[in-house]
């Protein structure tokens, strides 16, 4: 008991303990930051979730009842919302295994993981670009009405994703930056 009370006179004197609960109180900061960060994710994947399960029932309605351009172009925005759907319920299931994964990590991996997410939506919003640039190309180039709709179908849908990437990559980023300094 002598030398526990002697270690705690050591460390306080020291200033060590004092440090040791700062440094402490810094981790559990910056990991409210960080949950904060990976549940932000996860309600706007279930937003996104909800939009595209709409927009899908959306333009599936209008394959019921139209014919021609319009036919065309909803059978590609009903496949692309279907397919959205399915990418923004996996991106909600790692966003969740990512607050409960976070307690047992360090700052540096969880640097690391932040970092890869930003650069994943950076990278999806040059593809989103691309995408117009080729539903462009097929209008201008491949002159039938059933491709002309392909074309518009897949411009709006890059627009669309052009917008919620360049949304979730500036939410992501301003959050780091919070996680950073509640870090230091």
């Amino acid at each position: 008991m002598k030398f526990l009370s002697f270690a705690f006179n050591v460390l306080s004197s020291t200033g060590l303990l004092s440090s040791i609960v700062s440094n402490f109180t810094k981790k559990r900061e910056y990991k409210s930051a960080l949950i904060e960060l990976y549940e932000t994710n996860k309600s706007i994947f279930t937003f996104l979730t909800i939009f595209n399960v709409g927009q899908f029932f959306f333009w599936g309605f209008f394959l019921i009842i139209s014919s021609g351009f319009l036919y065309n172009f909803s059978l590609l925005s009903a496949s692309w919302a279907l397919i959205n759907s399915i990418l923004f319920i996996v991106a909600y299931y790692q966003s969740r295994k990512s607050v409960e994964e976070s307690s047992g990590t360090t700052l540096s991996t969880d640097f690391m993981k932040v970092s890869s997410i930003q650069t994943l939506f950076a990278f999806n919003a040059g593809l989103d670009i691309f995408y117009c640039a080729v539903g462009y190309f097929i209008i201008d180039k491949m002159q039938t009405m059933e491709l002309d709709a392909f074309g518009a179908a897949i411009i709006l849908q890059g627009l669309l994703l052009l917008v919620t990437d360049i949304i979730l990559l500036s939410i992501n980023r301003k959050m780091t930056e919070k996680i950073l300094t509640e870090a230091e």
